[in-house]
């Protein structure tokens, strides 16, 4: 029963992908960087955002003066094995690199303001990401199904953690949560499985029921006091 909530959950989600964020203002490309003929073989680039990838993978370097990578533009592109961003991309669309299974590591820069939901869902053999100081939330699917994730932490400035957002992440075994965010969504955490503690900063006034649902290891604080996973139930009540 559990399983088919999360599946709905999932599909929904996905159905509302692209009204995650809003995308940037335009800015124009930096004349001072060529973009090759080859990479503009490769990616398809239209008024400075990605739009589409066509390549043949392996470690992939966006051009400067990218300012947008569009939903999908690289989705299940199963040789991508790195992705270089340069600084003056500002959005990464939803579902932007889903299920691109041999990525093992992204680095965000400041640049970016906005994350589209599940924009990096399924990306099983990711194992290092940098999330920028510039965000101020993790969409829904942000990293759901990321299985090979072990930690990650989440900057100052982050104010909500969206449904999904790391749920399936079933190497996860560390996560910083700072004292900036407020609310976090229903399965958030939900199925990581090596998940031993997390300390929610007394900030967060609002947690989504079955937010950590089947971490079966997992022990949460919250204000001083300690729930396992047989009584969630009473954190998840305390929040209403």
């Amino acid at each position: 029963m559990k399983n088919r909530k999360l599946s709905a959950a999932l599909l929904t989600a996905v159905m509302l992908v692209s009204a995650a964020c809003s995308q940037p203002v335009q800015t124009g490309t930096d004349p001072s960087v060529e973009i090759t003929e080859s990479s503009l073989q490769e990616l398809n680039i239209i008024d400075d955002a990605v739009t589409e990838y066509t390549g043949k993978g392996g470690d992939v370097v966006i051009p400067y003066g990218v300012t947008r990578i569009l939903i999908s533009a690289f989705a299940s592109c199963q040789s991508l094995k790195s992705i270089t961003i340069p600084d003056s991309v500002q959005y990464l669309g939803g579902n932007a690199f889903y299920n691109c299974k041999n990525l093992t590591s992204v680095t965000i820069p400041n640049s970016v303001q906005c994350l589209g939901s599940f924009v990096f869902s399924d990306c099983t053999s990711l194992t290092d990401i940098t999330i920028p100081d510039s965000l101020t939330s993790i969409e829904d699917g942000t990293f759901f199904h990321c299985e090979s994730l072990k930690s990650i932490t989440i900057p100052d400035g982050v104010t909500s953690i969206g449904s999904l957002a790391f749920s399936g992440c079933t190497s996860l075994t560390s996560i910083t949560i700072p004292d900036s965010v407020t609310s976090i969504g229903k399965w958030a955490f939900s199925y990581c499985t090596n998940l031993k503690s997390i300390t929610i900063p007394d900030s967060v006034t609002n947690i989504g029921n079955e937010a950590f649902d089947s971490c079966d290891n997992l022990t949460v604080t919250y204000k001083g006091v300690s729930y396992k996973s047989d009584n969630f139930d009473e954190l998840y009540a305390f929040f209403g």
